[in-house]
C-alpha cells in the first residue's frame, strides 16, 4: 500500500507541492511445506475379447495372425509385469469333452516388445516385464499345433491378459 502525505498548503513555499511515499509494512512469515500424492496405475487397453484359430486338421499347425494388439501402460516406479494365464491346462470340446493341451498353444510376439513362448500347463505364459514407467504396444499371432489323431470337435479355452504393477 503506498500512502500519500498531503501537507497544507499554508506550510509550502509559493508554488510547491509535496507528497511522500511510505515503504509497505513487511510480516514475518515462515516456510509453507507442499506435497501431493500421485497413485500408481497400470492400464492394459484395446484387447479383442475373442481369438478365434483357422480350422484345421490333425498333424497340422493353425495360425491366427494379428490374434491381439493392444497396449500396457503404467507410471509404476518399478514398471509391470504382463502376463497372460490359460484357465486350465487343456482347449475342450464341450460336446465331446475331448481335449487338447495347452501346450499346443503358442503365442509370437511380432514387434519389438514382449517374447513369444508356448504355455505349460495353467501356469501363467510371462509376455513381458518393464522395469520403469513405460507404455509399449503388443501385437501377437497366436497358434494351435493340432495333434494328428486329434478328433474333431470345437475346441475352445479362456485366457486371462494380466498386467499389474511391479
Amino acid at each position: 500500500m503506498i500512502r500519500i502525505h498531503r501537507i497544507p498548503l499554508a506550510a509550502l513555499a509559493a508554488g510547491a507541492i509535496v507528497t511522500a511515499a511510505a515503504a509497505p509494512a513487511l510480516a514475518d512469515g515462515g516456510p509453507v511445506s507442499v506435497s501431493g500424492t500421485v497413485t500408481s496405475a497400470t492400464t492394459l487397453s484395446g484387447l479383442s475379447g475373442s481369438i478365434t484359430f483357422p480350422t484345421g486338421s490333425g498333424g497340422s499347425t493353425v495360425t491366427a495372425t494379428g490374434a491381439e494388439s493392444y497396449s500396457v501402460s503404467t507410471n509404476d516406479a518399478a514398471g509391470y509385469t504382463l502376463t497372460i494365464t490359460p484357465g486350465s491346462t487343456t482347449l475342450t470340446d464341450p460336446n465331446s469333452l475331448r481335449t487338447i493341451p495347452n501346450s499346443d498353444v503358442s503365442v509370437a510376439e511380432v514387434g519389438a516388445n514382449g517374447t513369444s513362448g508356448s504355455f505349460s500347463g495353467s501356469n501363467p505364459l510371462t509376455v513381458d516385464h518393464a522395469g520403469v514407467p513405460a507404455t509399449r504396444s503388443y501385437n501377437e499371432n497366436w497358434s494351435l499345433m493340432i495333434p494328428a489323431a486329434q478328433a474333431a470337435g470345437s475346441y475352445a479355452e479362456q485366457f486371462t491378459y494380466l498386467a499389474l504393477g511391479n
